[in-house]
């Protein structure tokens, strides 16, 4: 996270670039309310946690997420079943 947080600083303070930085750190968020021209978005998501199914929509949301899928994405990467379960098991 911290090379992500300092990396984010470096972009927005001293080559000021226009970049998509993505990450599934949720901390970094409260950066946009610091750091000129940042601004948080979202892909868009269908999901069912009870079946476990996760559809990205194609559709780019201002802000934030509430949600993180790591996990999901992990899964349709691929990822040895047994690995995707054990995330499952530290997550929770």
């Amino acid at each position: 996270i911290s090379v992500a947080w300092a990396t984010l600083e470096w972009i927005a303070r001293k080559i000021q670039a226009r970049t998509l930085f993505a990450t599934h750190y949720h901390e970094l968020v409260k950066l946009a309310d610091t750091l000129p021209g940042l601004a948080n978005a979202h892909l868009a998501v269908d999901s069912d946690a009870k079946k476990g199914t996760l559809r990205f929509l194609y559709e780019l949301r201002p802000g934030p997420t509430s949600d993180s899928f790591g996990v999901h994405v992990a899964k349709m990467a691929g990822l040895p079943k047994a690995v995707v379960e054990r995330a499952w098991q530290v997550l929770a």
